[in-house]
């Protein structure tokens, strides 16, 4: 009978031991915080593979917080960080209505792999590396979209007129 309670010592460190190594990482567990608060906010979070104009930048799959709008007026923009640039900051690619606009795509674009809008939502790509309250100030991203020429139709705005530095852009 003394060999019984060690092979259930035994049994039970197996169990324990292996459902110690299914429990998430703690770089697991923080993305995992990071989608919870964003879905919490209002974004869409998705994991998916990798879209052909962003390839170059990343792995097989990549995460897209979405974020919904009722009418986008530049749907169909699609910018990338380039990956020989650490200073791709995409000056002149959007019209940002005020210098706090500015400010926070100029912090915001060091950290996405790419931004994708549509007629009614803003696609931001990342590794999500960023601190729970760091999602605050991409929500404020998302909604200084909604001021980007908010007056014009977006049928009537050429691509042209909204980027003038076009190289940074993939409009396809």
């Amino acid at each position: 009978m003394p060999h019984a309670g060690w092979i259930s010592i035994g049994v039970v460190g197996y169990v324990l031991g292996q459902w110690w190594l299914l429990r998430p990482s703690a770089a697991e567990q923080q993305k995992m915080r990071l989608r919870e608060r964003a879905v919490n906010q209002g974004f869409q979070v998705h994991l998916r593979k990798v879209p052909q104009w962003l390839q170059p930048q990343t792995s097989t799959l990549i995460v897209s917080y979405h974020w919904q709008m009722e009418v986008f007026p530049l749907g169909g923009i699609r910018w990338r960080r380039h990956a020989d640039s650490a200073d791709d900051l995409g000056e002149g690619v959007f019209a940002w209505r005020d210098a706090a606009d500015v400010e926070r795509w100029n912090l915001w674009s060091q950290r996405l792999l790419g931004v994708e809008t549509t007629a009614t939502s803003v696609v931001f790509y990342w590794k999500e590396e960023a601190a729970l309250q760091d999602l605050d100030g991409l929500l404020q991203l998302a909604e200084s979209f909604s001021r980007i020429y908010p007056e014009t139709p977006r049928t009537a705005l050429p691509v042209s007129a909204v980027a003038p530095g076009l190289s940074q852009m993939d409009n396809t």
